[in-house]
C-alpha cells in the first residue's frame, strides 16, 4: 500500500513521513520515491524527497510552493527569497534577490536587456543611460 509500509517491530502498517511515497521507516530520510504531483523530487544521496528546483517547502501546509519567477531555488516566494537565480536571463544573485548583471537593466516588462556597449550599468539602453563606464570604453561618466 503506497504512503505505508511493513513495521518489522510490531508487524504493522506504519504510515510514511508525508513526503515519501513509498518508504522503509517513519523518518524523513527514509523515502524510497516520492508522491508524483507534490513538487518534490526523490535524492537518493539522502533518501528523501526535498522540493524540486524552483519550489520551496512552507512549513505550514507541508507543500512544496512555486519560487517568485526570478528564483531557480529559494527559502520563500517572495523576490528576496533567492538562493539562486536563472542566469540565462542575465540576473545574479545579491542580496538574496535576484538583479540584472552587469551590462544589463531591468526593463518596464521585468527583463533584463543589454546596456549600450560603453557602460557597465546602466538604466536604459542608450549611452546616455550609463550608471557606470565599461573599464575598456576609455570614458568617463559626464555629470
Amino acid at each position: 500500500m503506497s504512503g505505508y509500509f511493513l513495521n518489522s517491530n510490531n508487524n504493522l502498517c506504519t504510515q510514511c513521513h508525508f513526503t515519501c511515497k513509498e518508504c522503509d521507516g517513519t523518518e524523513l530520510n527514509n523515502c524510497l520515491s516520492c508522491v508524483s504531483t507534490s513538487n518534490r523530487s526523490f535524492n537518493s544521496s539522502l533518501n528523501k524527497c526535498s522540493c524540486a528546483d524552483g519550489f520551496y517547502d512552507d512549513n505550514y501546509n507541508l507543500n512544496c510552493v512555486a519560487c517568485n519567477n526570478l528564483c531557480v531555488t529559494c527559502s520563500g516566494g517572495n523576490s528576496n527569497n533567492c538562493l539562486s537565480c536563472v542566469s540565462a536571463d542575465h540576473r545574479v544573485l545579491s542580496s538574496n534577490s535576484c538583479v540584472c548583471d552587469d551590462g544589463y537593466y531591468e526593463n518596464i516588462n521585468g527583463d533584463c536587456v543589454a546596456c549600450s556597449e560603453n557602460c557597465l550599468t546602466c538604466d536604459g539602453p542608450n549611452s546616455n543611460d550609463c550608471l557606470t563606464c565599461a573599464s575598456d570604453s576609455n570614458k568617463t561618466l559626464d555629470n
